[in-house]
């Protein structure tokens, strides 16, 4: 029997969904780093130390690193339980981006002041550590 376009599909899910599980090791990689070596100036925004770049970096590399693992053994072994749980992530992290930035655009005056103020905030700490 000839292959089905159906395995033509699941090769295809696989393989992006590995290089999209590569990227996110790289970006926790990348997260690590940042936290190991430069730990002081992972605080710029005091007020929101959860916001620095290692720990975003840290937290989108997982979020992916299990998203990704999810689509790519629910492809791979055919299970339908981690595809739907992967089409839910998906769909659920998407919502939550359209959602951010819309909210973002909208409250862009706000936000613009509170990371100006928190970003002067954050320079003058670092620079009397520094002194």
């Amino acid at each position: 029997m000839g292959r089905s376009g159906y395995t033509c599909i699941r090769y295809t899910m696989c393989t992006s969904n590995v290089l999209v599980w590569l990227v996110a090791c790289g970006v926790l990689g990348i997260g690590v780093w940042l936290r190991l070596a430069y730990g002081g100036y992972a605080t710029m925004l005091p007020g929101y130390s959860a916001l620095s770049a290692d720990s975003l970096c840290i937290i989108a590399g997982m979020i992916t690193f299990f998203v990704a693992f999810f689509g790519c053994c629910g492809s791979w072994f055919q299970n339908r339980c981690l595809l739907i749980l992967y089409v839910t992530l998906v769909g659920t992290i998407f919502t939550m981006e359209v959602t951010a930035g819309t909210l973002a655009f909208v409250y862009r005056d706000d936000v613009k002041g509170t990371l100006k103020n928190e970003f002067k905030l954050g320079i003058k700490q670092i620079g009397r550590a520094h002194v």
